[in-house]
């Protein structure tokens, strides 16, 4: 070491003295020797730049003789060719002499000087110094320089400077695009693989990517990919692969025929190989692309991006899946997709950290669509992306993707049961306090999507969190904040609170520029505006047509006319329907049927307002019947007094509860019975009258008369059926409908706050996820009949007849369902 240090400032000396000497036969000398001894010993090297070489040679570049300037630009060529070495060269002043070097009208001279700056420009400190100080425009013109080793070295420095991706608007504006074309075809060794290496980077640039094209590019680079210099076929691949990140491409690629040597190129499953892989996978966002590339067995290639040892083929593979992941595919690339979750999650679980980010943000823009949300949790990659999320050291940039994209399978209602098998929601909770906001956040969402999963958390607090994060600027927080007040409004717990204090935010979201979003305020305002919960009937009599069923669940059929109550005289103004002789409703042709617990009895609750006391006809009066004419659920003997039900699991017989209906108070009383486990129990007005050990089994066909029509029941309103036990804490709930808000009220709200044109704009917009829950919205928005009116003059009666023929079965069937209450 002493003795390369002794050397090397020996070596400096003779530089400094015959540059003092002015003599050019010592400088030439010393700067041969100077080449001599560093080329190789990086040991040397050191020891002369700790000796001020390089502010030396930086002084030689400033000689008047070409030939010194070029020697000692031949020595900056392997002296400089490190990142603190290039340093030291920019910070003395060396960039600018060397560039104009390159403007000498000696060939030898422009050849060092396009050899020194293609070792610069490997650096990014270099590279910067290099554009400041004009170098490329030197560089294009010895591009174009007749000796094709000045153009090999300028070509090199410019692929060099292409690496750099703020650097590769201005080589094209340089006007390097023409040259680095045309040299695809140079006979040089080396010349023709700078180029298309240059071209491959420069083609990373959105604005070049149409210039390229525009240029006439694709020709040159089509047939390199054909090329018996194998060494082109990757660049080529390369330059193709994101050359297909614009659009407009696409279509001129296939034409050109690139797509059948992209797929010869693939199958030789070399790094080449995986390049053309790439290619095809961007190639597919045309369907005529991936028409071609699925029938040649294109699918099979693509999935071989990732199998690969190379780490920089593997990063450049991560990469090109995040750009195809991150442009939002059409359901018709379901396909490949899909069948990249695998491929992806290996690479989430890989160690290298520019692999699994990149495949990590893959997964978050996969993860926004419901057929992905799926497979990536069967394929296990809730586990994986919690155990990245988890490793020690990791970025908190990757660490939120990895949150966010759990947060994503939350979204989607099929995925939850598996969701509560892993440790997803353990997860979670202990990430809802993390000191970075946005994972926080992110955490509180994720809990808020998955129903139930903090029982314990306020759902006030996490109620007004959700509404401050739909006014995020991010669509993505706004559509699982929205889809959060979705699953809160359909707990019956919470449901009243979110009406309230969040409806207004929730029909604002129906606005949203974002299919997304609307799909989630749909589904809020569905859940908020839905039946009582459990309802399998209810029959609420509040407009002429007596037969619509407000729990959506069945298509009733009137015999008689049932006589809709004036105004004032009904339960809420007009509600209620007086069933005179022949008048009936019947639910289902052959019943409606509910059942029990396994070996029990079958299990349910009939509730229903009555005007008392009831008409004395002389006959009984049935209120409830089996389709089978016999006994019923519900009546009162024909001496006027006694109410109960026939045993049809015994010997049929009347059961009386004892209650003595013609005491009652004149107007309306409530009632309510419950059966189940062989015991019933009736309710009148919120309290328990009676109760007994048996029950009636039958189905429920009949409502306010028996099937015959001659036993009418007289004037009855909001009645309902639930395939459960209510508790008496229920019973007088529903009671107090009376006096408290009407069961209609959401609708009504709803409407009054403007959330009927949105919701019909939303059958619209094409997209069966979002108009399924819009049209279920509407379907319980047209229980009330004021809604009716609006619904049809906002053009959802139109809206919705087209859609009965939808190829979606769920929503052909809410169409009609809506369509019912609104003719």
């Amino acid at each position: 070491m002493g003795q390369s240090v002794s050397a090397a400032k020996d070596l400096v000396n003779d530089v400094k003295s015959a540059v003092d000497s002015e003599s050019l036969e010592a400088i030439m000398e010393a700067l041969k020797k100077i080449t001599s001894v560093a080329a190789g010993n990086d040991e040397m090297i050191d020891a002369l730049v700790r000796n001020k070489l390089i502010e030396v040679l930086v002084a030689c570049l400033k000689q008047s003789q070409d030939v010194t300037r070029a020697e000692a630009a031949k020595a900056l060529s392997i002296i400089a060719d490190s990142p603190k070495i290039s340093s030291v060269f920019v910070q003395c002043g060396g960039i600018y002499p060397v560039v104009m070097l390159g403007l000498s009208t000696e060939i030898s001279t422009q050849l060092q000087s396009a050899r020194l700056m293609a070792t610069l420009a490997r650096y990014k400190e270099s590279r910067k110094a290099l554009r400041d100080a004009q170098a490329l425009n030197a560089l294009v013109i010895m591009a174009l320089a007749i000796k094709t080793d000045v153009q090999h070295e300028a070509v090199r420095a410019i692929g060099n400077m292409s690496i750099d991706s703020e650097l590769q608007s201005d080589i094209i504006d340089a006007g390097a695009l023409r040259p680095l074309l045309t040299l695809l075809s140079s006979k040089h060794p080396g010349t023709a693989r700078q180029a298309i290496r240059a071209i491959a980077n420069l083609a990373e640039d959105i604005n070049n990517q149409k210039k390229i094209v525009q240029e006439g590019g694709l020709i040159y680079i089509v047939r390199l990919l054909r090329s018996k210099d194998t060494d082109l076929h990757r660049d080529a691949a390369r330059a193709i692969c994101n050359l297909a990140r614009l659009m407009e491409n696409q279509s001129k690629i296939r034409l050109t025929g690139a797509i059948t040597a992209l797929i010869d190129l693939a199958k030789t499953r070399n790094d080449a190989g995986i390049a053309a892989s790439a290619a095809l996978l961007q190639l597919c966002y045309h369907d005529l692309n991936q028409e071609e590339i699925l029938k040649n067995k294109g699918l099979e290639l693509i999935l071989q991006i990732v199998k690969t040892s190379d780490i920089d083929q593997l990063r450049a593979s991560s990469t090109n899946l995040s750009y195809f992941a991150q442009e939002a595919p059409s359901a018709k690339q379901q396909q490949i997709i899909l069948a990249l979750i695998g491929p992806v999650l290996s690479l989430v679980a890989h160690r290298d950290p520019i692999v699994y980010k990149m495949a990590v943000r893959s997964l978050s823009h996969f993860s926004l669509r419901s057929d992905c949300q799926r497979e990536i949790v069967l394929q296990d990659g809730v586990r994986v992306l919690i155990e990245r999320a988890r490793t020690a050291g990791i970025e908190d940039i990757v660490k939120l993707e990895c949150v966010r994209t759990l947060t994503n399978l939350a979204l989607c209602l099929e995925t939850h049961d598996q969701l509560r098998a892993t440790n997803y929601i353990d997860f979670f909770l202990e990430l809802q306090h993390s000191t970075n906001s946005d994972i926080s956040a992110e955490a509180r969402l994720a809990l808020g999507n998955l129903p139930n999963a903090v029982e314990s958390a306020d759902p006030t607090d996490l109620l007004m969190f959700f509404v401050t994060l739909c006014e995020s600027p991010d669509i993505h927080i706004q559509c699982k904040a929205t889809g959060a007040l979705a699953n809160l409004a359909a707990q019956h717990q919470i449901r009243d609170t979110v009406a309230i204090k969040a409806l207004d935010v929730i029909i604002n979201m129906t606005g949203s520029s974002a299919v997304s979003v609307r799909r989630e305020a749909a589904r809020a305002l569905a859940n908020i505006t839905r039946q009582p919960d459990g309802l399998i009937c209810w029959l609420k009599f509040d407009s002429p047509l007596a037969s619509v069923d407000s729990s959506c669940n069945l298509y009733p059929a009137v015999s008689g006319n049932p006589q809709r109550l004036p105004a004032k005289k009904g339960l809420h103004g007009n509600w209620g329907a007086m069933f005179a002789s022949s008048d009936a409703i019947f639910l289902q042709k052959d019943g409606l049927s509910v059942a029990g617990k396994k070996g029990q009895p079958p299990e349910w609750t009939v509730t229903v307002w009555f005007i008392a006391p009831l008409p004395n006809t002389g006959r009984w009066h049935t209120l409830l019947q089996s389709c089978h004419g016999v006994g019923g659920q519900i009546v009162v003997h024909s001496n006027q007094k006694e109410v109960g039900f026939f045993d049809d699991s015994k010997d049929g017989s009347f059961v009386s509860m004892g209650i003595d209906v013609s005491k009652l108070q004149a107007g309306w009383h409530h009632l309510a019975v419950v059966a189940g486990k062989s015991r019933t129990t009736f309710y009148i007005d919120g309290e328990r009258k009676g109760s007994t050990g048996s029950q009636c089994v039958g189905d429920f066909f009949s409502v306010g008369n028996c099937v015959d029509g001659n036993e009418p029941f007289g004037t009855i309103c909001d009645f309902r059926i639930y395939p459960h036990c209510l508790d008496p804490a229920d019973i007088k709930t529903i009671f107090r409908y009376k006096t408290e808000p009407l069961p209609d009220l959401y609708c009504r709200m709803v409407m009054e706050r403007g959330g009927v044109p949105p919701l019909v704009d939303i059958l619209k917009c094409g997209v069966a996820g979002a108009q399924i829950p819009a049209a279920r919205a509407l379907c319980c928005l047209a229980t009330y009949v004021p809604c009716r009116v609006q619904i049809i003059r906002c053009g959802g009666l139109v809206e919705l007849a087209g859609l009965v023929n939808s190829p979606v079965p769920e929503l052909a069937r809410e169409a009609m369902r809506a369509l019912v209450f609104l003719c």
